[in-house]
């Protein structure tokens, strides 16, 4: 699924009210929608384009990590993930990813920054799910690799990744 806008998904039922300009939902819940939007190995949830908040707060539910997170802004650009997302694997391959929440692969699944791409992360904790990047089910992913050229910036107070390898030829800054 390639989102070029920002992605929002709720589970149960939605009512719809206006005020005549702006529509309010109510009665919504994000529960794990992402575990039935993403269902195969195979599939990929990307997010591409320009700069934007790709999801907001209280929008969007991470379930478990299905499919593949996939990261291919425009140059420049800089996508804002205000709500953890988690895939079988995980890459940035270009623009600029700027999150306050975990973002998490499968058990043993690998977390890649690619040449010229980056990470911003205002992150603090330990812990499944916790972490800047974790496992969706424990908190050791597998692999994490900045490539060079690649930036893993952390602004978090208290930082923390839990993998099984980190392999570092780009900037931790």
């Amino acid at each position: 699924m390639n989102v070029n806008g920002k992605i929002r998904a709720y589970t149960g039922i939605t009512t719809a009210i206006t005020d005549g300009t702006t529509p309010f939902y109510v009665g919504t819940s994000t529960g794990s929608t992402q575990t039935s939007m993403i269902t195969t190995s195979t599939g990929s949830l990307s997010f591409l384009g320009g700069t934007r908040t790709i999801i907001n707060s209280g929008e969007f539910g991470s379930g478990g990590a299905q499919g593949n997170v996939v990261c291919a802004l425009d140059l420049g650009a800089i996508g804002t993930l205000n709500s953890g997302t988690k895939g079988a694997t995980y890459s940035i391959n270009s623009g600029t990813i700027s999150t306050n929440s975990s973002q998490a692969t499968a058990a043993g699944g690998s977390f890649t920054i690619a040449t010229g791409a980056k990470l911003i992360s205002s992150r603090s904790g330990n812990g499944v799910c916790a972490g800047v990047v974790t496992s969706a089910n424990t908190n050791i992913a597998g692999t994490v690799s900045i490539e060079a050229g690649g930036i893993l910036e952390l602004t978090g107070t208290a930082p923390a990744i839990g993998c099984t390898t980190f392999t570092y030829n780009g900037t931790v800054l």
